[in-house]
């Protein structure tokens, strides 16, 4: 039976541990070392449900994870036990639950996907998105939609940032979510005859009028410069989202992607079965 390691008690703030978890909040740091931050119980106990590698595990002696047991992550991952102060000073939330992780990110890419063409697949691409929460929202339904994966093109953040994951709520643990350029994107939606339909305030077809069974790829843009012409040529069809008149002329990101793909969930669940 694999033992719970004796954890390490950690009380200072200008600990190495600590500045090294501080750094994963960056972009640069999460890229070079390919790890990432979970932070309290629900992120924690979801990364470790997804099958996500663990490397170090911060807890205060009042929120712990009980020992998972034999053959577990338990035996490979290095444990501490932290005070208040120095979980106050490693926490991202202003309010710390006490439970902070070190994990590996999941190895997705474009070239590890299945390329089935037969398969009635659902994808989820979103185009310069600025904002973590956003990114994370849009995971969020896409994971509830049933979707294989969200492509993130042309990235300027990533899914692994501490807002995104949180907006996620876990869901970029378990949905592959993969950076890469328009170029690669649009060529892999090809080899997979996926029909790619882009969200632009500028179509003349509200999105209730597309067929959006079959292999579909919906694309949405940033808020502020939506798609831009190479994803516009791309699309098989360009769908907008109708809005009352008034002084809202476009829809969060976040919010569009969600009303494409549950639009996409109702027609598909709405054909007979084999």
């Amino acid at each position: 039976m694999a033992l719970m390691p004796k954890p390490t008690h950690l009380s200072s703030p200008a600990n190495r541990r600590v500045k090294a978890v501080l750094k994963l909040r960056e972009h640069r740091h999460r890229r070079r070392t390919g790890l990432f931050i979970a932070e309290g119980m629900r992120q924690v106990t979801r990364a470790l449900a997804a099958g996500l590698v663990l490397r170090e595990l911060y807890q205060q002696h009042d929120a712990r994870i009980s020992d998972p047991g034999p053959g577990s992550w338990a035996a490979q991952a290095e444990v501490f036990d932290v005070t208040p102060r120095v979980m106050k000073k490693m926490a991202y939330r202003a309010k710390p639950q006490g439970v902070i992780a070190v994990f590996e990110q999941p190895a997705w890419r474009l070239d590890r996907l299945p390329t089935d063409p037969a398969t009635n697949d659902l994808w989820l691409v979103a185009v310069g998105i600025e904002k973590p929460g956003n990114l994370g929202a849009m995971a969020r339904s896409a994971a509830g939609a049933a979707a294989a994966a969200m492509f993130v093109a042309d990235a300027v953040v990533d899914p692994f940032h501490p807002n995104a994951i949180r907006a996620s709520t876990g869901a970029v643990f378990n949905l592959p979510v993969i950076g890469d350029t328009t170029v690669a994107i649009v060529d892999w939606l090809r080899g997979r005859r996926a029909r790619i339909f882009a969200a632009t305030p500028h179509a003349t077809a509200p999105y209730t009028d597309a067929d959006l069974t079959g292999p579909v790829a919906v694309v949405i843009g940033a808020e502020d410069t939506g798609l831009g012409q190479p994803w516009l040529d791309a699309a098989a069809t360009q769908v907008r989202i109708p809005l009352a008149e008034g002084p809202v002329d476009s829809l969060n990101a976040a919010t569009a992607a969600a009303v494409l793909l549950f639009e996409a969930t109702r027609q598909r669940s709405r054909q007979p079965h084999a």
